[in-house]
């Protein structure tokens, strides 16, 4: 995309037609403050189920800073071997906002607590129920709409 200021001359000078349209504008959404939020993620289908629990915290950042993730989680509550799926479940409840669907950004979200279970515990259930908890704790906050 070129300014209309350098393609008027250009499309005369070659005898081009050009197709000016407004500029688009780029939405984003964010919070104004803090919240929490826990989901329980239970199915059981005849077979092997799914069971996970995770608890976020949310809450804003300075604008620009962008998204930061911290894990408090103790104990090992949330077992190592699926604190990534936990990660990646959070990054993608942050890519659809609350509001309108647009990408959440200046956000910092606290891993603050979870539960396994031995047999139906899973990396698909902890990256489901993550990406859930962030998305209630994300209504609970107060989201607004960004023209950036």
């Amino acid at each position: 995309m070129f300014p209309l200021e350098t393609c008027r001359p250009i499309c005369r000078s070659h005898r081009l037609r050009g197709i000016s349209k407004p500029p688009a504008i780029a939405y984003r959404e964010t919070i104004s403050t803090s919240a929490e939020a826990d989901y329980l993620l239970r199915k059981q289908n005849g077979g092997a189920g799914m069971y996970a629990r995770v608890s976020v915290a949310v809450r804003p950042n300075e604008p620009g800073r962008g998204f930061s993730l911290e894990t408090l989680v103790s104990g090992g509550n949330i077992p190592q071997q699926f604190l990534k799926a936990v990660r990646n479940g959070i990054q993608e409840g942050l890519q659809e906002g609350v509001l309108a669907g647009y990408p959440v950004v200046d956000v910092h979200v606290d891993i603050l607590d979870g539960a396994a279970h031995e047999k139906d515990s899973n990396e698909p259930a902890f990256k489901s129920a993550a990406a859930i908890a962030v998305q209630e704790a994300l209504r609970k906050a107060n989201p607004l709409l960004l023209e950036h």
